[in-house]
Parts: structure tokens; sequence; C-alpha cells
């Protein structure tokens, strides 16, 4: 078989790679740091780097570029041990990451500030949002005299989409800073904050449906694709005009690495739109439903489930939604009290959830979950 491709001998790029590597010295340690994801993007090489090596920014009005490290320092006495200020004269500041990250994983921490109605800040993955690439971010910014917090994500097929999650943020959020990560794999996007899952986008890029869950415990919403290759993401932005404002967010915080298109992942069945787990509930009266639960892309979806009490007939159900934003329903069993019951999902579906009727009450559900591979 040829190792050339599109005109390019791969077989030789080899042999020169491993000639650079076993010849030692500094052309090795050149090498290993191209190679080693790991070594991108940590505090001791931007101290003895600096920042203007790993990242570009852009200011204006006029549009123009700018160094990162004009406006972005370390301060270590700041919570976040740094900062960000877009000065007086600027109604917009954007940093963004020189390289692109293959199913980033952004983790960082952020004090926001206090805004004007109308400003934004964005903190995320983008490859040039504006080109209809697509983007996966946190937008925080003030409305009508109130501070909102959104997921947005999508905007290769179409436009993107915001999920307002401003009721999951911690009480102390303009007090303290927040832990916010970011996850993006072929199938999903995942959003965390305070080290909680908030929100889950489903990277489908023909996703035409305008549905969407909020939370708690997290929100679905649906992505009209995003790039799987992206720049890290952080905007100022005054539409009103030029105005100071400082971003609590240094760069000893700010870590990010190269993803895998999918991961393994499960998730213990909640109360839908509650923080209430179906493992330990005791359920009163009625039917207890657990909150949609993202499946797509995922060859391996099992529920898990036990409970002290029988189910009426046909009472545990498995639905799926459809397109349409309907709840439909996959199959159904009756179940028998203290029976570990499991059922494998055969076929593919965008999310899934389970119900349960007793036959009798009180009833406590004992497990609750499903994983997925």
């Amino acid at each position: 078989m040829s190792d050339v491709y599109g005109g390019i001998d791969y077989a030789k790029i080899k042999a020169k790679l491993e000639e650079v590597w076993q010849s030692g010295g500094a052309g090795r340690e050149a090498l290993r740091e191209e190679l080693d994801i790991h070594s991108v993007f940590t505090w001791e090489k931007f101290l003895r780097e600096g920042l203007d090596a790993h990242f570009n920014a852009r200011a204006g009005p006029p549009v123009q570029v700018v160094k990162p490290s004009s406006y972005w320092i370390s301060d270590f006495t700041l919570p976040t041990r740094g900062k960000i200020t877009r000065p007086s004269d600027f109604d917009t500041l954007a940093i963004y990451s020189k390289r692109a990250f293959n199913y980033g994983i952004l983790e960082t921490y952020i004090l926001y500030p206090e805004l004007e109605d109308g400003e934004r800040v964005w903190v995320g993955f983008e490859n040039g949002a504006g080109a209809g690439t697509g983007i996966a971010s946190f937008m925080f910014t003030k409305e009508s005299g109130v501070d909102k917090l959104y997921v947005v994500a999508g905007g290769m097929y179409g436009p993107p989409t915001f999920l307002d999650i401003t009721n999951l943020l911690p009480d102390d959020y303009k007090t303290s800073p927040q832990y916010y990560g970011i996850h993006v794999l072929g199938n999903i996007i995942e959003f965390f904050l305070a080290r909680v899952l908030v929100a889950v986008a489903i990277n489908s890029p023909h996703q035409s449906s305008d549905w969407s869950i909020s939370g708690p415990p997290y929100g679905v919403l649906p992505a009209t694709g995003v790039s799987p290759s992206m720049t890290t993401l952080i905007e100022l932005i005054n539409p009103a005009g030029p105005l100071e404002r400082t971003l609590y967010l240094g760069p000893y915080y700010f870590r990010v690495a190269d993803g895998m298109p999918k991961a393994p992942r499960v998730y213990r069945l909640y109360e839908t739109g509650l923080r209430i787990f179906f493992a330990g509930k005791t359920v009163e009266s009625g039917t207890l439903t657990s909150h949609a639960v993202p499946v797509f892309g995922y060859d391996g979806k099992t529920f898990y489930f036990m409970a002290d009490t029988d189910s009426e007939t046909n009472g545990l159900v498995i639905e799926v939604m459809t397109q349409s934003g309907n709840w439909r329903e996959y199959d159904s069993v009756t179940y028998t009290a203290n029976d570990f019951w499991y059922y494998p999902i055969g076929g593919d579906a965008v999310l899934a959830r389970l119900r349960y009727t007793p036959a009798s009450y009180p009833a406590t559900v004992n497990e609750g979950e499903i994983v997925l591979r």
C-alpha cells in the first residue's frame, strides 16, 4: 500500500520525525512539546513563553489586532489569580487561542463583572462563529436589569440555540469565582457549572427542531452543528459603545486540552425538573418520571431500575422524544418488586426517560440510572 496521499509522502515525513527524535537534544524537546497536547496550555508555559505566544486578540472600534498580554494579566492577589480588562476606548475585546482543539475540553474559574443592559461576556469555543462554523460557549449578559446566563451551541447549519440556565447559577456567583467547563464531543456538548452538569447540547448538524428542555437538574438543547476543531473564545462586548470593564479570569485557571469524539457516560436518573435522584425517592402517589437523558450517538444505552413495590400492569415505561417535541412510548413492562431490572435500548434515539407507576403506595425506588457507551 502506498504511503503517498494527495502528493504528500507520509513515509518520508515519518522517517524525518524519527530522525529528529533519535538525535535528542533541542530537536527532541521541540518535537515533544509539539506532539504533547498536555504541554501546550499550562501555567508554566505561559510563564516561560508569555501569553502572546499562545493567544491572538482583537479590539475595536476600529477593529485592530492587539497583544493579549496588554489586557490579560496574572494577579495572584485576586481570587481568580488574574483578570482581563477592556479599556474605556473599546467596546469589544476578544482573545482567541492560536491553536484549535479537537473535541475540546475547557475548564476555568470566572467571576463575572457587574454589567450594563446589553453587555455580553462570552467564554467557550468557536471557530469564527460569525462565518457559520459553530460555537459552544457560555454567555453572561444583563437584560432589563437582571443578570442572565446562557449556554449557546450550534451555528453551522442554522442559527445557534440559546438556553437560559440562570436558574442554575449558584447563590454566590456574584461574590465567589465559579468553575465553568465545556466538553465538546462528536454527538453532544456538555456544559458544567460549579462542577455540576447544567446543560447538554445534542450536536446534530441537521437539527431543525426548536425544542429545548430546561433544568434542573440540567438543560437539554438542540445544536445546529459545531466544528470538531475550535479555538477558545473570551470576548467582552458592549453594543452601546466604549466602556471599561474587567472580567476576573486568570491564565492560571484557564486549562484546555483535546478530547475525544465519543466518551462513555453514566447518568443517575433524576426526577424530572428537580435535583432529586430516583434512587431513594419515595413515591406517595401518581407516576414518577425521570428527567430527559441525552442518548444520541451512543451504541449502548441500558437503563437500570429497582424498587420495593410492583408496578401496575405495564407500569414501567421507556419513552423517547421525537423531533416534533413529543414523548412517545418505546416499550413498557410490568415490574416485579425488588427485581434488579435492566433494559438495553436497541434502537437509536435522541432523548430517553423512564416512568414508574407503582401498583400501591408508598413505593420506594432503590436504583435508577442509565449507562451509555
